[in-house]
């Protein structure tokens, strides 16, 4: 449990100091992160499911609410729906489950950041 917190206060430290010293940096990386969510929803719609779970698990590893919940799902549903596996590491499927979870947290944007990637 104090490794939690620690990770958490620590995320929110960083995310601050980040934040204050570039914020036109987090809005570019807001951009990039939106952009590229739209490129793998556009590879998925086009039944291209194997680059559109890496750029998910991209995502999803960066704390992208909508690519976490969506790469669980391709990940755990991979074999019955698309005939193939998309593999993800217990640690990342904890990590996306964190985040999907935040959607509903009222500290989402501190929640979201605690379950990015190391």
């Amino acid at each position: 449990m104090h490794t939690i917190l620690l990770r958490c206060t620590l995320a929110l430290w960083l995310t601050g100091t980040l934040s204050a010293l570039a914020p036109t940096a987090l809005a570019q990386a807001v951009a990039s992160d939106a952009q590229a969510f739209a490129a793998a929803m556009e590879a998925y719609c086009d039944s291209h499911w194997p680059q559109s779970y890496a750029q998910l698990a991209l995502l999803a590893d960066r704390g992208h609410v909508e690519a976490a919940r969506i790469a669980s799902q391709m990940h755990r549903w991979g074999p019955r729906l698309y005939g193939q596996s998309f593999p993800a590491s217990g640690d990342q499927l904890a990590r996306w489950q964190l985040v999907a979870d935040c959607v509903a947290a009222t500290n989402a944007p501190q929640c979201v950041q605690a379950g990015k990637a190391p």
